[in-house]
């Protein structure tokens, strides 16, 4: 949510003082559902599942992470790990129904690998709280701590795996379904001016 009100928000409220707007967190399987049955118009999801109800309006390519403090692996990796050394840290990741989470999954499936967090939840927050306080590492893509990165409170460095590497941003809206000039607006605003789609 950093990066949609950093950039496109404060744009679209300066050009369009009078519209509101409702911006609410949920799951990827949970923005799916959402979105295709009109319970909102634009979902930001990370590696969806394919949906015949949904398009994707915005894709770009933002791999899975390995979000952890300064100084905190061994060694001196800066540059990318194996799936194999992750899954020697505590982790922190998503529920299932998440995107995230979902790519884990399908590593360990296609490594033969147990990647059990330690702390498992529902808060892109927590997963950065969780890094910050030295307890081990988040898994996120690197457009959720962008803020983070820049400010060198953590590091993001990329997991060496072709699933997690190939992991997609998409900005999503119903097929079929015709957006107001609003909504249409705000769509432009976040697949130009997000991190997630640059």
């Amino acid at each position: 949510m950093s990066d949609v009100l950093a950039g496109p928000i404060q744009h679209f409220f300066k050009q369009y003082p009078g519209i509101k707007l409702n911006l609410d967190l949920g799951s990827t399987n949970d923005i799916i559902r959402r979105v295709s049955e009109d319970e909102g118009e634009i979902g930001l999801v990370y590696n969806p599942p394919g949906d015949p109800k949904i398009v994707s309006r915005a894709i770009k390519r933002q791999p899975m992470m390995a979000i952890f403090k300064p100084n905190f692996l061994r060694g001196s990796k800066t540059k990318s790990m194996s799936v194999q050394e992750l899954a020697t840290y505590p982790l922190a990741a998503t529920y299932p129904t998440y995107g995230t989470r979902q790519m884990l999954q399908a590593v360990e499936f296609a490594e033969k690998i147990r990647l059990e967090p330690v702390v498992t939840t529902n808060s892109i927050s927590l997963l950065k709280q969780f890094a910050m306080s030295w307890l081990g590492l988040a898994v996120l893509p690197a457009f959720a701590v962008t803020m983070e990165v820049e400010a060198g409170t953590l590091l993001a460095i990329e997991i060496d795996h072709p699933i997690l590497m190939k992991a997609e941003a998409h900005l999503v809206t119903r097929v079929g379904r015709k957006l107001s000039v609003a909504s249409n607006k705000m769509l432009q605003l976040m697949s130009s001016q997000m991190q997630a789609f640059r």
